[in-house]
């Protein structure tokens, strides 16, 4: 996956999300963190993506990630390729989205 930061005063909150379904149902998954991880980087540096879930957690169909995102990064790419193993079968739908500052206080 890859995107763009906008342009925002005060930044924000990058957020990387993943389902897993089968036949269109989601399909949950014992210690989904522990299948599943992100890395990212951002204008060509790497940065740190924060779980949601950790590797040890209940039955999930879902995972994010969410990075912090300061002003002075609006405008720069991002590039995340995630990772994942031991899946039981079914499709990944990875989506990301932009939450700005100003929108969570």
């Amino acid at each position: 996956m890859t995107g763009q930061i906008p342009q925002t005063r005060r930044g924000g909150l990058l957020v990387l999300s993943v389902e897993l379904t089968r036949d269109g149902e989601p399909v949950e998954v014992q210690n989904l963190g522990s299948h599943l991880s992100a890395t990212a980087t951002l204008a060509g540096e790497a940065v740190h993506l924060t779980p949601a879930l950790g590797e040890q957690t209940y039955p999930a169909a879902w995972q994010s990630w969410r990075l912090e995102v300061g002003p002075e990064r609006a405008g720069r790419c991002w590039q995340s390729p995630p990772r994942w193993a031991a899946l039981p079968d079914g499709d990944l739908h990875w989506s990301a989205h932009f939450i700005p500052r100003d929108a969570t206080q």
